[in-house]
């Protein structure tokens, strides 16, 4: 059995990481399995940004790997006022710049991918507030809809979906 983490969409197939399993698998886009990848490590977070896959492991590093073979292209570490930035998570590329939330936290972050540093991080504190969630209840699922710039926010054990507007600067 598998525990399937994080899926990007390469416009003509999806490519799925597992948590810990260290397979990386090749769907086409009416879900028909193409194939698979072998990669060392636990997989979180993945996201496309248009020439390499990003993916997450729940440190503060971040991976560029080839669309093609999996293979570690570069990796940068994520960085806040110089003090590293564990545990991310769920991964978004949206106008040049990688969202990433932070398991046990209400912050996603925005990274610079050249250089790991954040830019700027977004609070959903209040959104669904800890007093309302189960045990165990986390914001950790983000999505970004490229069309009208709005993200999409829920989370483990999480009853609603949110829709934000977010003003996304090119």
């Amino acid at each position: 059995m598998y525990f399937g983490e994080g899926l990007a969409d390469l416009g003509d197939r999806l490519i799925q990481v597992t948590w810990e399993e260290e397979k990386a698998f090749v769907w086409s886009k009416d879900l028909k399995p193409m194939g698979e990848f072998d990669y060392d490590g636990i997989g979180w977070g993945l996201t496309f940004d248009g020439q390499h896959l990003i993916m997450s492991d729940g440190t503060s590093q971040l991976y560029f790997r080839d669309p093609n073979t999996f293979e570690v292209i570069r990796k940068i570490t994520v960085t806040r006022s110089n003090r590293l930035v564990n545990a991310l998570n769920e991964l978004e590329y949206v106008a040049g710049k990688i969202y990433a939330n932070q398991l046990d936290s209400d912050k996603i972050y925005v990274i610079a991918p050249q250089s790991g540093k954040v830019l700027s991080t977004i609070d959903l504190a209040g959104l669904w507030p800890a007093s309302e969630r189960p045990r165990g209840g986390v914001l950790n699922g983000i999505a970004v809809n490229p069309k009208n710039n709005k993200m999409i926010v829920t989370g483990k054990y999480c009853p609603f979906m949110y829709e934000i507007d977010l003003e996304i600067v090119k």
